[in-house]
């Protein structure tokens, strides 16, 4: 199995879990929504977003042998990306030390060219810069990134 595989079929099984959990009426713990946002930055929104027929189809997918699907690596680095741009700004802190930033990011083994656009992300948004850094790293457009990432979190139309 691949790190990225496993990753994602512990992050949908949670996803599915705490989502089963809501339509029996029970609230998810607050440890248990922190654990997912920690482990995985950004996947609040597909608790509260995807049907949840797309988070079991998902869950499936890589349940099994057959290839990664074409939008699982480009996910599993953007979780990856946002968790260490959390980190190198916690350890940053409030007053964005770049020192203490770069650190943390040379912990990570990613280039510290990373620093600033973590610090200073574009337009303020942390998943903004994640979208364009992921876009980079797959030879793809941040829209292009973002419609395979975020794709299936859509509101069904009229």
């Amino acid at each position: 199995m691949s790190p990225a595989r496993d990753a994602l079929r512990d992050k949908y099984a949670r996803l599915v879990s705490l989502r089963e959990e809501r339509l029996a009426g029970a609230d998810a713990s607050g440890a248990a929504l922190r654990q997912l946002a920690t482990a995985f930055p950004g996947a609040l929104r597909e608790l509260d977003r995807a049907p949840l027929s797309e988070l079991r189809a998902r869950l499936a997918l890589l349940s099994g042998d057959a290839p990664l699907p074409a939008w699982a690596a480009p996910s599993h680095d953007f979780h990856t990306l946002l968790r260490l741009a959390q980190g190198i700004r916690r350890a940053a802190g409030r007053e964005r030390n770049p020192i203490a930033g770069l650190a943390a990011l040379r912990r990570s083994g990613e280039p510290s060219d990373l620093l600033v656009p973590v610090l200073r992300p574009p337009a303020g948004r942390l998943t903004q810069w994640a979208c364009e850094e992921v876009g980079r790293r797959y030879g793809l457009v941040r829209e292009q990134v973002e419609e395979l990432l975020f794709g299936h979190l859509r509101l069904p139309g009229p």
